[in-house]
């Protein structure tokens, strides 16, 4: 404040040689400045740029753009270096507003950075959250994150035609580690899925993001899939979605809130990225 006007002071500058914000070292020393700089009883995250999830390549092996999380400055960031980077146990919430990245293997990458996650397994509109209706809702005493998703949904729902279009979905990740059990017994790697059946998150020439609780409904028993939904249950406890995603209908009969792959689904080069995440060294 200077006599009433707005005033800027500088905290600290950056070395401007290393311009990529997406590297570890840049973003956890970042985090680390934040918290230091501005003491508080609790810290969000909110993660807003372009992202494909955990895959590198939208489409085919002849697809050069890679891309995890991030774009700056032609740099971006695979999502076990973004696990990496955050400091474990530093976030209330972790809210990622960015394409793909509502998945199982995301949030479980993330689970030891934060209480809850928030993300998106389709992609997401330019215009992001309704940040006006939802940061009060971060820095309420204790934040609303139930209500600042519902914003999410309500918003996007009001509106008419393609601008119609989202999903969301709320993780508690400290119910996570239940969820992989149960998907550890009912053993994928050694299931055939037929993946045509399943909704799916991305495009129907490129599929490869497909519902969660419907993939493992297709090969579990009766009794692996019941422990699988209770555990589930527990860690998802808010998701919704609008009737369709820029025309791609989306079946509330089929939405569980989070994405997962099928093994075999996509390129060599998107399979070598999925083995790299805790999710597949868990569940494989």
């Amino acid at each position: 404040n200077n006599n009433g006007n707005a005033a800027t002071r500088v905290l600290k500058e950056y070395d401007a040689t290393t311009k990529q914000s997406v590297t570890t070292r840049r973003m956890n020393t970042v985090i680390r400045d934040a918290i230091s700089l501005a003491p508080a009883k609790d810290y969000g995250l909110v993660l807003w740029s372009h992202s494909l999830g955990w895959a590198l390549t939208k489409s085919s092996a002849s697809d050069n753009r890679l891309r995890n999380f991030g774009e700056d400055y032609g740099a971006t960031m695979p999502i076990d270096s973004l696990a990496y980077a955050i400091p474990d146990n530093t976030f209330s919430f972790i809210w990622a507003d960015a394409c793909y990245m509502g998945s199982i293997e995301i949030a479980y990458e993330l689970k030891n950075d934060t209480h809850y996650f928030i993300g998106s397994p389709t992609e997401t509109i330019s215009y992001g959250m309704p940040y006006d209706m939802n940061v009060p809702c971060f820095f309420s005493d204790k934040p609303d994150l139930k209500k600042a998703c519902a914003n999410v949904y309500i918003f996007y729902n009001s509106l008419t035609g393609e601008y119609r279009s989202a999903t969301i979905c709320l993780v508690d990740c400290t119910k996570l580690d239940a969820v992989a059990a149960a998907c550890k017994k009912i053993d994928i790697a050694n299931k055939n899925i037929d993946t045509s059946t399943l909704q799916c998150y991305n495009s129907s020439s490129n599929r490869f993001f497909f519902d969660f609780l419907q993939t493992y409904k297709q090969i579990a028993s009766e009794s692996d899939y019941d422990q699988l939904l209770e555990a589930y249950s527990q860690a998802v406890i808010y998701k919704a979605a609008t009737p369709q995603f820029i025309g791609m209908e989306i079946n509330p009969d089929n939405f569980s809130g989070l994405s997962t792959y099928v093994m075999g689904s996509s390129t060599t080069r998107n399979e070598q990225s999925y083995k790299q995440l805790m999710w597949y060294k868990s569940i494989y």
